[in-house]
């Protein structure tokens, strides 16, 4: 990811706007500004790690508060800006990956279709299976539920 789609999408994720984020990080606004030009530009300036690993910080610290919040689409979307920058953010974010599928699957199991086809040979075909399987799940769900009540 190039610093300057970093530096939109961390703006974004974040909430302000430029001179905001200079004011956050101790830059000036200009500097902002010559990091987010692209490539081409006389003016472009190549940002140093220590201002790309203190906005990781500051989005690590939203991704903090929106897990606290419950909400994991948005941290989710941060987690993926940070660990496009950085490779041990990356790793980070598969693991918690990991754990997180982990422990869904130990609340709720997935359900695999065992009976399902390798193939179908029309969309109709695929589509009645699909209707059936639903019922399938259906009905087992409403079981579980009537034995706990």
């Amino acid at each position: 990811m190039d610093q300057q789609t970093f530096l939109r999408l961390a703006k974004r994720e974040l909430g302000v706007s430029y001179p905001q984020l200079a004011a956050q990080i101790g830059v000036s606004p200009r500097t902002t500004e010559k990091w987010s030009l692209g490539d081409q530009s006389i003016d472009h300036r190549a940002m140093p790690l220590i201002a790309i690993k203190f906005i990781s910080r500051l989005l690590e610290e939203k991704k903090r508060t929106q897990v606290l919040a419950g909400d994991r689409g948005t941290a989710e979307a941060v987690d993926a800006i940070v660990s496009h920058v950085s490779r041990e953010k990356y790793l980070d974010a598969l693991d918690t990956f990991d754990a997180l599928q982990r422990s869904a699957n130990t609340l709720v199991p997935m359900t695999v279709a065992r009976d399902k086809p390798r193939y179908f040979r029309s969309l109709s075909e695929k589509n009645a299976w699909s209707d059936e399987e639903e019922l399938r799940n259906a009905r087992r769900a409403s079981k579980k539920s009537a034995r706990t009540r």
